[in-house]
């Protein structure tokens, strides 16, 4: 009875390799030119980029100084100006920021790419501030 298993099973082994082999198959025909790569199209009209648009000086003639707000956060981190001294914020990164402190001096709403905001302080003071979006970001007006 052993034997009768033994075959069977040996026979089902060498009848599925025959199969396997018969399947991959062995085409002997030379192969044809390879085909010409179409040409890449162009975006579609819709799909096109606007041009980028040449960030703007950050200068402010009223300003006493200019914070430039980047990937990396306020540069410089810390200003010093006088009573009614102003400060203005100019956003040269590529995502919207939102100047704001928990007494809400300054608090300067959305500041798109490229646009500024500033804020007069009339009071003597240090003003600790960060982006809304991201609260780790910080710096301070000191008001002399």
């Amino acid at each position: 009875m052993k034997k009768i298993v033994y075959l069977a099973v040996l026979t089902v082994f060498i009848l599925s390799s025959m199969i396997a082999v018969a399947a991959c198959g062995g085409d002997t025909t030379e192969p044809g030119p390879a085909p010409e790569p179409l040409p890449s199209p162009g975006p579609a009209p819709s799909e096109t980029e606007p041009s980028p648009t040449p960030t703007p000086p950050a200068t402010d003639p009223d300003a006493d100084a200019i914070v430039e707000i980047n990937e990396e956060g306020f540069v410089p981190a810390v200003v010093t100006i006088p009573v009614g001294g102003r400060v203005v914020w100019f956003n040269k990164s590529d995502r919207r920021w939102w100047v704001s402190s928990p007494t809400k001096t300054p608090d300067s709403g959305v500041i798109p790419v490229t646009q500024r905001m500033g804020f007069t302080f009339k009071e003597a003071g240090v003003y600790e501030y960060y982006d809304l979006y991201h609260k780790d970001i910080t710096g301070k007006v000191i008001v002399e």
